[in-house]
């Protein structure tokens, strides 16, 4: 660029600087620069650019911008000015394909393009023979024919050949060149050598030091091309002062080209011909690159005036540093100031990195140490604000406790997921005991504003009266209790005449099979409802019931009653005239048409006293015997309508305890209960044939008059209800020993009306409070004994829990539990001696049951088969105080009393087929003896009234093996009290937990089972005195029944260190036994209230059940209400 400057300066009057300026800053433009110097020459004058070797563009320039801006400025002034510049550029083929990346420059050599060719035979002949002539010189023609056979389509054979012809001038035979001279010159190949080597070995080793700098200096290392050449200005070679005599040496011998103000190899070829210079190139091409990066970064930094930006900084400073200290290389004065230049602005970035590193490591520190506090501050908020989080969480839940607590009668839905949002909110033992003990009392959906309510007993329809203007009736779908379904609403609108509306019905009733609604409004009216698709009823028939009979009474109708074969509908009447009561039958096969049957009439009152309420109760059995309360109560009247035409009077009965207010027949029709309002009791009467009307057993409980009875579709289960907002539920295993089992709050008024849905599931109630409520009643506690229960024992006979427990006064009854998860008694064992001490205990599949009697000194075995558990079969009696089934459920264990061994029996013909060594065990001492095995059975725990002896055996049944026996726990020795009944059971870990119901429960290890335990081995579960102990050896945790009727749960998964995980009150009174379900998730217990219940023990299953029974759901608003400032979180998802 700066020689076109120069050559174009005189032609505009400018200076070169001008123009390389006018260049430089717009190298598209150089055309017009162009045309301004062609406007001082003649028209016709031409200028031509000639660029030889113009791959150095590409070798030589390092910079891309300055290399882009040359070839623009070429390209531009091609075709300038008409035609008038001309641009040629000589390049090697070797590096055409770099100018293909220039877009420019490939567009102007599309078709400019000349290939410069090797020499012809002819062309080297001339070549060689008329320079020589012009000296007046010969050539022997066998030089010429050696030269032009040898130089001949040999790349780059020119300058050799012009190098060997000089040579072998030099040692020319008078004026003739010949070919001895010229082999003394060492040939095409070798002359160029042969000089330089003959230079380079009269220099002694500085000077030849200064050689080998100069050429490597003179020479750019290719990457993807050969080495070429590189022009250096003489000023740059200011590394030695000898350097002068060698340039002139080598340039006489014509390997350098010296210029005005450059230097450079003659011709490339030397690079290659030379194999000292070859060698010297390949001997570290790095360190050339890293020098020839050191040189041009050096005429950089000159060039900008020694910008501190143009230094060399970092990793480049490295690699040059280690470069100089391992090459130690000869270095000009400007690549010398460079690299000091570059150390020094390095040091001082140093130094200066070096204070702000202090700077910053101070500033770090004042930094951390503000952030160490800030942090501290911030956690100590955050915990400050966590801890009152939890603080505020746990009394939240404290209170909610007791909120839920208090509203879980009237509320049930939103107690119980309150109890479960507490528990998520602030998991800790209160909440974890409220959820164990969500259940304890029954869960009860409510439906609003019900004054009257009826339902099918064994299906899932129920109609409710709302006691609003409307008085409408309302069916509903409770086919799921907890999300139960309006399918319809009867209004005025539903009727077909608005005229029939006489101001809603006060009375509802749904037949037998669901199929019809009848309902009462004003007096004397009937109003029927075809109810087959309860999603839209149809109206069918108004009865006007309001008129005189044929004896002129006027009759009206007050309550109705189907039958069990929903044909037969019953209509008690009021008859004013006469003070009498009386029924009407109707065949309602028909809805649209019933057709009147026959009448039944109460006689009339022989006490004077007058009434204007004829029917006020009445009641109408499966096999249609009719119980009629009439004259305000005083009188019940019994009737016989198998035969609705020809109805039968059965008895009349007149209360001596206050007037009757309800009545209701078992499902059987046998039994008749009665209430009366006196008393405030319930009489069970049997009407079986010759029974007289008997009273069987009278049910007490009520505080107030009893306005309502039910029984259960199963006939084992009475509910009553009345003044006091009570409903009570009675077990009934017999007709002679009814049992109270349950009393049901919630309501806030008088309970007037009840009914049993879902097959006896859910119980219905309505009350004056205009709710109704739908219990529940799977799960509720069982009171089916008359007496407490002593011992319990399950098994698991097919998919159902077969229950065995043993009373106080010795009888033992056999339970099955039913689908609503209540206990069925399936048979009675009255066993003789009556009152005496039993033992009982099941096989795991719940057909075989053993019974120890102890009686004094002796105690006998008796295993009985429940095969046929209405009818058990004793199978074996035989002198034992135990009976163990064995785990492959085909072998019993038992104890011979006198010979003191185990005995094994075959458990189909119960013969011995083995036994153990005599053992030490000694009875007679105590009422009864508990019996434990451990899951391995290497462990057999048999304890009496005082202590435990532990068997340790090898079991097997041919031949089980004693290995030792201890007994224990040594009272004397630990202060415990004196055991009211010690019990024990091995918890899969080597350890037996004992209970005896005057002390805390204790862990004992069993160690290798030959020594009893120290007592300060033991360790203690909490404070409750334990009567009843079961252990879920998969998940270790043990549950323990206290003589308060608590109910604990522990964790021993560290045997050390057992933790409580929940305790609740299970029982009003002690618990006497317990024991575990056969899938372990659950439990069973007997206690002192006479009841057997089941407990679930999974929280989440628990959780479950509650979300699918707890509707509607919580609100934002009932969270705001409980949980003030918490964030929602609901306890159940959205249906």
């Amino acid at each position: 660029m700066v020689e076109i400057a120069t050559r174009l300066a005189p032609l505009m009057d400018e200076s070169s600087k001008d123009v390389l300026a006018a260049l430089t800053a717009s190298p598209q433009s150089s055309g017009r620069i162009m045309m301004r110097a062609l406007s001082n020459t003649l028209s016709r004058e031409e200028l031509v650019i000639v660029v030889d070797q113009f791959e150095e563009v590409f070798t030589l320039c390092g910079d891309e911008v300055e290399r882009e801006s040359f070839i623009t400025v070429l390209t531009a002034v091609a075709g300038a000015g008409g035609g008038r510049v001309r641009v040629v550029l000589g390049i090697r083929a070797d590096f055409y394909a770099d100018c293909g990346v220039h877009g420019s420059l490939v567009e102007a050599m599309r078709d400019a393009q000349f290939t410069v060719g090797p020499m012809t035979v002819e062309e080297l002949r001339r070549t060689i023979t008329h320079p020589a002539r012009k000296a007046q010189c010969a050539v022997e023609s066998g030089l010429l024919i050696h030269l032009v056979s040898h130089a001949h389509s040999q790349p780059g054979a020119l300058p050799l050949l012009s190098h060997a012809l000089r040579e072998t001038w030099r040692r020319r035979k008078g004026n003739t060149l010949t070919l001895a001279g010229f082999h003394a010159t060492g040939g095409i190949q070798g002359a160029l050598s042969t000089t330089a080597e003959a230079l380079y070995a009269d220099l002694d080793d500085a000077s030849k030091r200064l050689v080998r700098d100069l050429f490597t200096r003179l020479t750019a290392p290719g990457d993807r091309h050969q080495d070429t050449r590189r022009r250096l200005l003489v000023d740059e070679l200011d590394f030695s002062p000898d350097l002068d005599v060698l340039l002139d040496r080598f340039a006489r011998a014509r390997l350098i080209t010296l210029d005005h103000d450059t230097v450079e190899v003659s011709h490339e070829i030397l690079i290659n011909a030379w194999p000292r210079l070859r060698g010297w190139l390949d001997e570290d091409r790095e360190a050339l690159r890293l020098h020839r990066a050191l040189t041009q970064a050096a005429r950089q930094w000159v060039e900008l005036d020694s910008d501190p930006g143009a230094l060399y900084r970092g990793a480049r400073l490295s690699s040059a540093q280690e470069w100089m200290a391992s090459r130690k290389p000869m270095l000009t004065t400007t690549e010398s100031a460079f690299l000091d230049a570059s150390v020094a602005a390095e040091q001082h970035l140093v130094r200066a990195s070096r204070r702000r590193t202090r700077r910053l490591r101070q500033f770090v520190a004042l930094l951390a140490s503000l952030l160490l506090l800030t942090g501290a501050a911030l956690i100590y908020a955050v915990r400050a604000e966590r801890t009152a989080t939890e603080q505020r969480n746990v009394a939240l839940v404290r209170k909610t406790l007791v909120d839920a607590a208090a509203i879980r009668d009237t509320n049930p839905a939103l107690s119980l997921q309150l109890t479960l949002a507490a528990h998520r909110l602030a998991p800790m033992p209160e909440t974890r005991n409220a959820l164990f003990g969500a259940f304890t009392t029954p869960f009860a959906a409510r439906l609003p504003s019900a004054g009257a309510v009826a339902a099918t007993s064994s299906g899932n329809l129920i109609a409710t009266v709302r006691p609003d203007p409307e008085e409408a009736v309302e069916l509903w779908d409770i086919s799921d209790a907890a999300q139960v379904t309006r399918l319809s609403i009867l209004t005025k609108a539903n009727y077909r005449d608005r005229q029939e509306f006489d101001g809603g019905p006060r009375t509802v009733e749904i037949s037998p099979d669901g199929r019809a609604l009848a309902t009462i409004g004003a007096p004397g009216v009937v109003h029927l409802w075809d109810i087959a698709d309860p999603g839209k009823p149809v109206y069918t028939t108004r009865m006007i019931l309001d008129e005189y009979d044929d004896a002129g009474m006027l009759q009206t109708a007050r309550t109705v009653a189907f039958d069990a074969t929903s044909r037969i509908m019953a209509v008690g009447h009021e008859k004013f005239d006469n003070l009498r009561g009386a029924m009407s039958f109707w065949d309602v096969s028909r809805l649209d048409m019933p057709v009147f049957i026959g009448t039944v009439s109460s006689p009339g009152s022989d006490r004077g006293i007058r009434s204007l309420t004829g029917i006020v109760k009445f009641a109408m059995s499966a096999d249609r015997k009719v119980a009629m309360v009439t004259n305000e109560g005083l009188e019940l009247h019994l009737w016989d309508a198998a035969d609705p035409r020809q109805p039968v009077a059965l008895q009349t009965w007149r209360p001596e305890n206050g007037a009757v207010t309800a009545v209701a027949f078992s499902p059987s029709g046998s039994t008749l209960a009665v209430a009366t309002a006196a008393a405030r009791t319930v009489e069970l009467r049997d009407l079986g044939p010759n029974s007289q009307f008997r009273v069987r057993s009278t049910i007490t409980g009520h505080t107030g008059a009893i306005e309502t009875i039910a029984f259960a579709p199963d006939g084992h289960t009475l509910a009553t209800a009345g003044a006091d907002k009570t409903v009570r539920l009675v077990d009934l295993p017999d007709l002679d020993h009814p049992q109270h089992a349950y009393t049901l709050n919630g309501h806030v008024d008088t309970v007037t009306a009840l009914a049993f849905a879902r097959g006896g599931d859910t119980l219905l109630s309505a009350s004056r409070d205009n709710t109704a409520r739908l219990v529940d009643l799977t799960g509720m506690p069982t009171s089916g004994h008359r007496v407490q229960a002593r011992s319990i024992a399950l098994g698991l006979h097919g998919t159902t829990i077969r229950t065995v427990i043993q009373l106080v006064d010795g009888s033992v009854e056999v339970f099955e539990e039913t689908p609503r998860r209540r206990m069925y008694r399936l048979a009675k064992l009255e066993l003789e001696p009556v009152g005496a001490s039993r033992v009982v205990t099941l096989s795991s599949d719940g057909r075989l049951l053993g019974v120890v009697t102890v009686e004094g000194i002796k105690s006998n075995a008796e295993i009985w088969d429940l095969v046929d558990p209405a009818h058990p079969k004793r199978v074996f009696s035989g002198s034992s105080p135990i009976v163990i089934f064995a785990p492959d459920n085909e072998h019993v264990v038992t104890h011979h009393e006198f010979d003191r061994y185990l005995e094994v029996r075959d458990r189909n013909n119960f013969k011995i087929v083995g036994r153990t060594a005599q053992t030490s065990l000694a009875y007679g001492v105590g009422p009864n003896y508990r019996v434990a095995i451990d899951s391995s059975w290497h462990h057999i725990a048999i304890a009496d009234q005082y202590s435990i002896d532990v068997l340790s055996l090898e079991y097997s049944a041919a031949n089980p093996k004693l290995v030792s026996m201890i007994s224990f726990p040594p009272y004397e020795r630990t202060g415990l009290s004196r055991p009211g009944r010690p019990d024990g059971i091995f918890d899969g870990q080597g350890n037996l937990i004992v209970v005896d119901g005057a002390n805390p429960a204790r862990i004992w290890p069993l160690g290798d089972g030959v020594e009893p335990p120290e007592p300060a081995d033991s360790i203690r579960l909490g404070s409750l005195v334990a009567t009843s102990v079961a252990v879920d050896e998969q998940t270790q945790r043990i549950l323990l029944g206290g003589q308060d009727g608590t109910l604990q749960l522990w964790n021993t998964e560290n045997i050390r260190e057992p933790q409580e995980q929940a305790a609740f009150r299970a029982h009003d009174g002690a618990i006497n036994d317990l024991a575990l379900t056969p899938n372990r998730l659950g439990a069973v217990t007997v206690g002192n209230d006479y009841s057997i219940r089941f407990w679930d023990l999974d929280l989440e299953h628990i959780a479950d059940r509650i979300c699918q029974l707890a509707h509607p759901r919580l609100t934002t608003h009932d969270w705001e209400t409980y949980f003030p400032g918490a964030l929602f979180e609901p306890p159940c998802p959205t249906p």
